[in-house]
């Protein structure tokens, strides 16, 4: 858990923000696969 922390430092605002987007990007894609699935 400790190197997890130490690991987290060395990221720096942008890879956070891209992580983020990279995130939504994800959850924009699931979800159009779920609702395509449910129709």
């Amino acid at each position: 858990m400790l190197y997890l922390a130490q690991r987290l430092k060395f990221i720096n605002e942008q890879d956070l923000k891209d992580g983020l987007s990279l995130c939504d990007e994800i959850g924009r894609i699931l979800n159009g696969f779920i609702n395509s699935l449910k129709r």
